[in-house]
Protein backbone atom coordinates (compact mmCIF):
# COMPACT_ATOMS: atom_id res chain seq x y z
CA UNK A 1 0.00 0.00 0.00
CA UNK A 2 1.09 3.33 -1.33
CA UNK A 3 -0.55 6.45 0.42
CA UNK A 4 1.11 9.93 0.56
CA UNK A 5 1.76 13.10 2.67
CA UNK A 6 3.17 15.87 3.74
CA UNK A 7 7.13 15.94 5.37
CA UNK A 8 5.67 17.71 8.04
CA UNK A 9 3.02 15.25 8.70
CA UNK A 10 5.36 12.18 8.74
CA UNK A 11 7.91 14.18 11.20
CA UNK A 12 5.23 15.03 13.60
CA UNK A 13 2.61 11.96 13.56
CA UNK A 14 4.77 9.20 11.74
CA UNK A 15 7.25 8.46 14.64
CA UNK A 16 7.91 4.60 15.08
CA UNK A 17 5.38 2.72 16.99
CA UNK A 18 2.85 5.33 16.23
CA UNK A 19 -0.46 4.61 15.19
CA UNK A 20 -2.12 6.24 12.23
CA UNK A 21 -5.17 6.48 10.05
CA UNK A 22 -4.68 5.25 6.12
CA UNK A 23 -6.89 4.12 3.20
CA UNK A 24 -9.74 3.78 6.47
CA UNK A 25 -7.48 1.69 8.04
CA UNK A 26 -5.66 1.49 11.41
CA UNK A 27 -1.80 0.72 11.08
CA UNK A 28 1.12 1.32 13.20
CA UNK A 29 4.05 2.60 12.08
CA UNK A 30 7.05 -0.22 11.64
CA UNK A 31 10.44 1.94 10.67
CA UNK A 32 11.22 4.69 8.89
CA UNK A 33 12.92 3.28 5.96
CA UNK A 34 16.39 4.60 5.56
CA UNK A 35 16.03 7.48 7.05
CA UNK A 36 19.10 10.19 6.75
CA UNK A 37 22.11 10.29 9.08
CA UNK A 38 22.45 14.09 10.35
CA UNK A 39 26.07 14.99 10.83
CA UNK A 40 25.43 18.56 11.93
CA UNK A 41 23.50 18.62 14.69
CA UNK A 42 25.15 20.09 17.78
CA UNK A 43 25.10 16.72 19.95
CA UNK A 44 26.24 18.31 23.15
CA UNK A 45 22.98 20.74 23.08
CA UNK A 46 21.03 18.08 22.08
CA UNK A 47 22.21 15.59 24.84
CA UNK A 48 21.78 18.59 27.69
CA UNK A 49 18.28 19.10 26.12
CA UNK A 50 17.25 15.35 26.45
CA UNK A 51 18.01 15.37 29.99
CA UNK A 52 16.07 18.48 30.90
CA UNK A 53 12.80 17.16 29.18
CA UNK A 54 13.38 13.22 30.37
CA UNK A 55 14.71 14.20 33.93
CA UNK A 56 10.56 14.46 35.29
CA UNK A 57 10.11 11.06 33.73
CA UNK A 58 13.45 9.81 35.43
CA UNK A 59 12.00 11.36 39.06
CA UNK A 60 9.09 9.41 38.91
CA UNK A 61 10.80 5.87 37.77
CA UNK A 62 9.00 6.07 34.24
CA UNK A 63 12.30 7.18 31.32
CA UNK A 64 13.23 3.15 31.62
CA UNK A 65 17.09 4.41 32.47
CA UNK A 66 16.98 6.74 29.74
CA UNK A 67 18.72 9.54 31.12
CA UNK A 68 21.09 7.28 33.08
CA UNK A 69 22.51 6.45 29.63
CA UNK A 70 22.51 9.74 28.84
CA UNK A 71 24.98 10.37 31.80
CA UNK A 72 27.00 7.19 31.24
CA UNK A 73 27.85 8.54 27.55
CA UNK A 74 26.01 7.02 25.33
CA UNK A 75 26.52 8.13 21.71
CA UNK A 76 22.87 9.64 20.21
CA UNK A 77 22.71 9.58 16.68
CA UNK A 78 20.48 11.97 14.57
CA UNK A 79 18.07 11.02 11.63
CA UNK A 80 15.59 12.97 9.48
CA UNK A 81 13.29 11.29 6.85
CA UNK A 82 14.11 10.32 3.35
CA UNK A 83 11.50 11.36 1.52
CA UNK A 84 11.83 8.77 -1.51
CA UNK A 85 12.21 5.55 0.76
CA UNK A 86 9.36 6.74 2.96
CA UNK A 87 8.13 5.21 6.23
CA UNK A 88 6.70 1.73 6.52
CA UNK A 89 3.62 0.89 8.44
CA UNK A 90 1.73 -2.52 9.19
CA UNK A 91 -2.06 -3.21 10.21
CA UNK A 92 -2.76 -2.62 13.62
CA UNK A 93 -4.52 -4.53 15.65
CA UNK A 94 -4.79 -6.86 13.03
CA UNK A 95 -8.06 -8.05 13.77
CA UNK A 96 -11.04 -7.54 11.24
CA UNK A 97 -14.77 -8.17 11.39
CA UNK A 98 -17.46 -9.15 8.94
CA UNK A 99 -19.68 -6.34 8.30
CA UNK A 100 -22.61 -8.74 7.65
CA UNK A 101 -22.34 -10.70 10.95
CA UNK A 102 -19.91 -9.48 12.70
CA UNK A 103 -17.64 -12.41 13.18
CA UNK A 104 -14.10 -11.65 13.73
CA UNK A 105 -10.85 -12.41 11.97
CA UNK A 106 -7.62 -12.26 11.56
CA UNK A 107 -7.02 -12.32 8.00
CA UNK A 108 -9.22 -9.81 6.24
CA UNK A 109 -8.44 -11.48 2.42
CA UNK A 110 -10.41 -14.57 4.24
CA UNK A 111 -14.10 -15.57 3.15
CA UNK A 112 -16.66 -15.38 6.16
CA UNK A 113 -18.54 -18.57 7.10
CA UNK A 114 -22.06 -16.28 6.38
CA UNK A 115 -20.82 -15.60 2.72
CA UNK A 116 -20.58 -11.93 2.93
CA UNK A 117 -18.40 -10.14 0.82
CA UNK A 118 -17.89 -6.77 1.96
CA UNK A 119 -14.87 -6.01 2.88
CA UNK A 120 -14.46 -6.27 6.81
CA UNK A 121 -14.50 -3.25 8.99
CA UNK A 122 -10.81 -3.04 11.50
CA UNK A 123 -11.37 -3.34 15.40
CA UNK A 124 -10.18 0.23 16.28
CA UNK A 125 -9.34 -0.65 19.61
CA UNK A 126 -5.27 -0.52 21.04
CA UNK A 127 -3.93 -1.54 24.64
CA UNK A 128 -1.90 1.18 25.77
CA UNK A 129 0.33 0.93 29.38
CA UNK A 130 0.57 4.92 30.51
CA UNK A 131 3.98 3.98 32.30
CA UNK A 132 6.35 2.49 29.78
CA UNK A 133 4.08 3.34 26.23
CA UNK A 134 3.87 -0.03 25.44
CA UNK A 135 1.13 -0.96 22.82
CA UNK A 136 -0.79 -4.17 22.53
CA UNK A 137 -3.79 -5.27 20.68
CA UNK A 138 -6.53 -7.12 22.69
CA UNK A 139 -6.76 -10.74 22.95
CA UNK A 140 -10.22 -11.78 22.27
CA UNK A 141 -11.45 -15.31 23.48
CA UNK A 142 -12.53 -17.76 20.63
CA UNK A 143 -15.87 -20.29 21.54
CA UNK A 144 -13.81 -23.63 22.72
CA UNK A 145 -16.47 -25.40 21.15
CA UNK A 146 -16.70 -23.77 17.84
CA UNK A 147 -13.30 -21.91 17.35
CA UNK A 148 -15.18 -18.45 16.23
CA UNK A 149 -15.61 -14.89 18.28
CA UNK A 150 -17.91 -12.10 17.13
CA UNK A 151 -18.28 -8.67 18.50
CA UNK A 152 -21.49 -6.74 19.47
CA UNK A 153 -21.45 -3.16 19.64
CA UNK A 154 -22.36 -1.03 22.39
CA UNK A 155 -23.11 1.94 20.56
CA UNK A 156 -20.34 3.88 22.41
CA UNK A 157 -16.65 4.33 22.41
CA UNK A 158 -16.13 2.63 25.32
CA UNK A 159 -14.10 -0.79 25.10
CA UNK A 160 -15.25 -2.21 28.44
CA UNK A 161 -19.22 -2.20 27.01
CA UNK A 162 -18.06 -4.54 23.80
CA UNK A 163 -19.72 -7.88 24.37
CA UNK A 164 -17.94 -10.92 22.22
CA UNK A 165 -19.85 -14.26 21.79
CA UNK A 166 -19.81 -17.62 19.35
CA UNK A 167 -22.24 -17.12 16.27
CA UNK A 168 -23.09 -20.77 16.81
CA UNK A 169 -23.96 -21.22 19.98
CA UNK A 170 -24.21 -17.70 21.31
CA UNK A 171 -22.38 -18.53 24.19
CA UNK A 172 -20.86 -14.99 25.89
CA UNK A 173 -17.38 -15.47 25.70
CA UNK A 174 -16.02 -12.11 27.04
CA UNK A 175 -17.08 -8.73 27.85
CA UNK A 176 -14.90 -5.88 27.30
CA UNK A 177 -11.14 -6.19 26.23
CA UNK A 178 -9.67 -6.21 29.60
CA UNK A 179 -6.79 -4.30 32.00
CA UNK A 180 -3.87 -6.89 31.87
CA UNK A 181 -0.62 -5.87 33.54
CA UNK A 182 2.11 -4.73 31.79
CA UNK A 183 5.00 -6.70 31.12
CA UNK A 184 6.94 -3.59 32.26
CA UNK A 185 5.85 -4.59 35.65
CA UNK A 186 4.91 -0.94 36.92
CA UNK A 187 1.28 -0.16 34.66
CA UNK A 188 -1.69 -1.74 33.25
CA UNK A 189 -2.72 -2.30 29.78
CA UNK A 190 -5.80 0.13 28.79
CA UNK A 191 -7.61 -0.39 25.96
CA UNK A 192 -8.85 2.94 23.78
CA UNK A 193 -9.69 3.79 20.44
CA UNK A 194 -6.29 4.23 19.22
CA UNK A 195 -6.49 7.96 18.32
CA UNK A 196 -7.45 8.47 21.53
CA UNK A 197 -5.50 11.61 23.23
CA UNK A 198 -4.06 8.64 26.03
CA UNK A 199 -2.73 6.79 23.30
CA UNK A 200 -0.75 9.42 20.68
CA UNK A 201 2.49 10.28 20.77
CA UNK A 202 4.45 12.97 20.44
CA UNK A 203 7.78 13.74 18.59
CA UNK A 204 10.94 14.06 21.04
CA UNK A 205 11.82 17.55 22.06
CA UNK A 206 9.00 18.45 19.52
CA UNK A 207 11.28 18.52 16.19
CA UNK A 208 11.16 16.43 13.35
CA UNK A 209 14.27 14.49 14.06
CA UNK A 210 14.08 11.42 15.34
CA UNK A 211 17.10 10.59 18.05
CA UNK A 212 18.46 7.51 19.05
CA UNK A 213 20.71 6.12 21.45
CA UNK A 214 23.74 3.62 20.21
CA UNK A 215 26.50 2.28 22.27
CA UNK A 216 29.65 4.60 22.85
Amino acid sequence: MKERRSASQVLFGFLPEQTVDLKGGVWRVARWRQPIPQRSIDIGTLVRELKRQASPWRETGKDGGFVGDLERGHAVRVYSLDRDAGVQVDPFPRIWHCKRCRRLTNDPGARCACGGTAPPGQIPFVGYCSECGTLRQPYIKKCPDHGQHRVNWPGTASAREIVFDCPVCKRKLQEGLGMPNCECGQGRITFSVHRAASVCRISPLGTGRFPELGPT
